[in-house]
Parts: C-alpha cells; structure tokens; sequence
C-alpha cells in the first residue's frame, strides 16, 4: 500500500538531544519507508544543529534546513517549501508516535479517498517504549464542515497540526501565525476549508511529550501566553462567525469551553492585574454566548453543565478546577 512520497517536517529548536532522538527513532522507524524527513533547524545551539546534521549522514532520507529563529509556524512553512511530497505530515521534535502511525494515516486516506486524515493525541510525561498498533479502530469519516464543526467544539478533533496526514496542496502556504504561541488555534481550522472529507483513526497514535514542567509552567504564566491565547481563539471566533455564520451556535459552545480555560489562564498568572480588561473581554464573551451554546451542547449530547460554576463566578470556578486537577494529580 502506497499513497506516494510523504514529507515528514520536524521543526527543532534547541531541543534536547535524548528527546530528539526519542522522535527520530519513531519516524525513521516508521512501517511507511517512502518517506522524506525535513528536520527544520531553526537557528538552535551549535550542538543541537550539529546533532541533527548527524541524522541526515544516518539516514538518506533525512535533509537538514537550517534557519534564523523564526518560529514554529516559520519553521513549518519553510519545511513546505521545500518539501517535495504527495502529502506532509508534521511532528514536534519532542514527541513520538506509533511505528505505523504514518501507514495507518496512509490507509484511511487510501480506503475512504479523504484529503486529511488524522489520529487521537495522547499527552505523556515519560516516554513510552516505541511500538505498532495490532488493535483494530474504527475509522469516521466527515465532509469539510462536519471536521470543522468537530474541531471548534472540541468534539474528538483537536487544534494541534501534528498527527495529520495531508495533501501538501490542503497544507497550502501554511497558514500558522508567526511569532504566536497559539498558531495553531487560530489557523489550522482553515486546513479543514480546503478538503473534501477527512478521515478520523480512532486510536491514540501520537504522543505529546509534557514531562518538563518547569518550562511549560512558566510559558503558561507569561504575559505572551495569556495574551496570545485570547487573541488566536478570538479572531477564530470572528473569522468563523464571518465566513459560516451557519456555526454560530457551534461557535457559542466553543466560547463555553474556551473562555474559562483562558481567564483561569490570565487568573493564573504572575501578570493577572495586567490582564484585567482582557479577562473582562472574555466573561462578556461567555456571557454572551451562554444561551446559544447551552443550546447546542444539548442538541449534540454534549457537557455543559460543568460552566453553569463559571456563569456563577469565574473565582469560584478556577478555585474548584484546580482542586479538581491537583485531586487528579493534573499538574499545570
């Protein structure tokens, strides 16, 4: 079985080198050999650009671009560009996945004749031994605008680019935002626009690493973090309400979900009296959407019920969620 060449692009930054090779071992592993792997250094220490010149002497299929920090959205479109396969696939050079992630993404585009298809994402913080899936999993399939109403309302289709296997024509100019640590939820939504149908492998096939706490916690407390993340999920909101207003009660479900998870995220951090007006933005926008979005989690046998404590009092709300996580031993 063979759907042609598949650029995999492997934007790395610094990444450290056990991790990295944790991620080259999956993908130069991989069941599906007719591969070309772009590793994308973007501008990393000497040692780590070096590092990954070893791994195209291993490997002939491995090619190394190395640029100026740019940013993972750079970085992705620039591993596009010169990539010269029927389909990309990207993966973070801190992660790993199944040794036949890449076929079984392969065969769901080859037997339901989608444009995309992608697997479920699985967070660790250990990495687990390297394996291939022998279990059966279903496939579901969906046009363009059911994915895209799957994907705003969280419904078993996330915002993550990687673990999505494409034609490189639905990638397009790749349309991450540069410089945001949220690209991927303001843009990747437009990757759906461009299929026909996509094809969902109900099966946790790729791995994102999540183990150096430190780092993350301290990311999610910036001022950056907060900031961008309200506006990559509002101009979302803006631009589908533009273009779909058919998906304005999908919409107001996704303004459910998403607007507490963004004021506990500006509550949180060490900028909160910073954030005031922004955190304001976002309970009007709650607010707003409240009826709407009730409405549709009820039609579509959703969870709602947990945002009546948000509607109540955003405080009560962040206090309860984060007893709730260090219950669950969910660190931040």
């Amino acid at each position: 079985m063979s759907i042609g060449l598949i650029s995999v692009i492997i934007p790395v930054y610094n990444t450290p080198k056990d991790k990295l090779a944790y991620c080259m071992s999956s993908v130069m592993s991989q069941t599906y050999s007719n591969l070309e792997i772009i590793i994308v250094d973007d501008g990393s220490d000497k040692d780590v650009a070096e590092e990954a010149d070893e791994y195209a002497k291993r490997d002939k299929r491995v090619t190394v671009v190395h640029i100026d920090n740019s940013g993972s959205a750079l970085a992705r479109a620039k591993g596009i560009s010169v990539s010269n396969g029927d389909y990309v696939i990207f993966i973070d050079s801190d992660d790993t996945a199944l040794l036949n992630m890449i076929e079984c993404l392969a065969e769901a585009i080859q037997s339901t004749g989608s444009d995309l298809a992608l697997g479920r994402l699985s967070v660790i913080s250990e990495y687990p031994k390297l394996t291939v899936n022998k279990v059966d999993y279903d496939i579901k399939t969906y046009s363009n605008l059911e994915a895209l109403e799957h994907l705003i309302t969280c419904n078993g289709i996330g915002s993550t680019p990687c673990c999505r296997l494409a034609k490189k024509e639905v990638w397009g100019d790749c349309p991450f935002l540069p410089e945001s640590l949220h690209e991927d939820l303001a843009s990747t939504w437009e990757v759906f626009e461009r299929c026909n149908k996509v094809a969902v492998c109900e099966i946790d096939m790729y791995f994102y690493y999540h183990g150096d706490q430190s780092s993350v916690h301290h990311k999610k407390n910036s001022k950056k973090f907060c900031v961008d993340f309200w506006k990559a999920f509002y101009e979302r909101h803006e631009n589908l309400l533009q273009r779909y207003p058919q998906m304005k009660n999908a919409d107001s479900f996704s303004c459910l979900i998403y607007c507490p998870q963004i004021w506990s995220a500006n509550y949180n951090s060490y900028c909160k009296d910073e954030l005031k007006d922004l955190s304001a933005e976002c309970v009007n926008l709650f607010k707003s959407s409240w009826a709407d979005g009730k409405k549709y989690a009820k039609q579509h046998c959703l969870k709602w019920k947990k945002y009546i404590l948000f509607r109540i009092s955003p405080y009560l709300y962040n206090f309860i969620y984060s007893m709730w996580r260090k219950f669950r031993g969910i660190r931040k």
